[in-house]
């Protein structure tokens, strides 16, 4: 049994449906499957920032998401302003977040301890050499964005399933025992190393890890890139508290068991801090496979004719994917060419110890 679509998605996250929608929308016949359960991908497990502390072009793109978000139906309550504090030692790296960010007309100021402490909250413990930067920076509910995207899909008549085997073989996919011919887009995260062994040794997979812990009330997002955690606020007393973990995977099911031992050594320094918070404690820790590109930078565009691959986001997929989601679908469509820092062909030349973060600033 066979059946054909113009264009087959391998990943149900943020990047999927994103490049899903993209294609729906210029009239091709589009399918979306993920082998695994929604609920348990790296989109569905994030803590949902939007954020622009990124050097160009990636804040471009970041900006350019907002938008995107923006349009979306139910984008006023699935989309909130909340602020983000940034604690820093580098003033240059200060200046330039605040240079650029600010010349997209969005919020980003330097104040002091006090002016802090009013916008969070909470009163911190600041250093003489530390600096505090103000700066628009969005929550967006994961649960939202997801169900919106498989509405708008829906009503192009793609087909988007999940909890169904995968697997590639020549110009067709096999879902659930079906093959199903077409161009194949593989969206899979930290599984596209393997379904595309050619892009092995580009990527990088590393577990993502996030915790609810209650006893703290938070009116804004925290970066503290002195002590390197940030933490969200969750609804009433409770925050969402992570550091961009970069445990190394040999096989993305590693990245589903959480290190308890971590989130202890965040809230350490988050009460380090934080004044009054010695009587926070873990609701719950949860966590899941994410992948970059060697240097950090995510892989997107054509692998070979009638193959494509957008993966790679370093942890930042809500800020970054749908935009350059939008750039997969116009190379695919012939009418623009992929950024060659993105490009799956590109040559990596030398690799750090440790995962690089070429969206930060600081």
């Amino acid at each position: 049994m066979s059946s054909r679509k113009d264009f087959i998605v391998v990943g149900g996250g943020i990047a999927g449906l994103a490049v899903a929608l993209n294609l729906a929308k210029h009239g091709y016949r589009v399918a979306v499957y993920d082998q695994g359960r929604l609920e348990d991908s790296a989109t569905a497990k994030a803590a949902g920032i939007l954020t622009f502390q990124m050097p160009p072009p990636f804040v471009d793109w970041a900006v350019e998401t907002l938008n995107i978000y923006r349009g979306m139906r139910g984008s006023d309550e699935g989309l909130k302003d909340v602020g983000a504090l940034l604690f820093s030692v580098e003033s240059g790296c200060v200046e330039r977040i605040k240079r650029w960010i600010s010349s997209y007309n969005l919020k980003a100021y330097s104040i002091d301890a006090s002016r802090a402490e009013s916008i969070a909250g909470v009163e911190f413990h600041v250093e003489r050499d530390e600096e505090i930067l103000y700066t628009s920076e969005f929550l967006v509910d994961v649960g939202w964005l997801l169900n919106t995207y498989q509405k708008l899909l829906s009503e192009y008549d793609a087909e988007v399933r999940y909890g169904v085997s995968v697997s590639l073989s020549d110009n067709e996919v096999i879902a659930g025992g079906v093959k199903i011919r077409g161009e194949v887009v593989v969206a899979a995260g930290s599984w596209t190393p393997i379904l595309l062994p050619e892009l092995k040794d580009k990527l990088v997979m590393y577990r993502c890890q996030v915790a609810s812990v209650k006893g703290v009330k938070l009116g804004v997002i925290i970066e503290d890139d002195v002590s390197d955690y940030y933490a969200s606020p969750a609804g009433g007393n409770s925050i969402l508290l992570g550091d961009g973990s970069n445990t190394r995977l040999n096989e993305p099911n590693e990245g589903y068991k959480p290190d308890m031992w971590e989130t202890y050594e965040l809230m350490e320094k988050l009460a380090r801090r934080i004044k009054g918070v010695e009587e926070i404690y873990p609701e719950s820790v949860w966590s899941a496979p994410c992948v970059t590109g060697r240097d950090g930078f995510p892989v997107a565009g054509a692998v070979s004719e009638g193959l494509y691959v957008i993966a790679g986001f370093n942890g930042v997929g809500i800020s970054l994917a749908p935009a350059i989601a939008e750039r997969v679908a116009d190379v695919i469509r012939g009418v623009k060419k992929i950024s060659e820092m993105l490009d799956p062909h590109r040559e990596i030349k030398s690799v750090l110890m440790e995962l690089p973060e070429p969206y930060r600033f600081c």
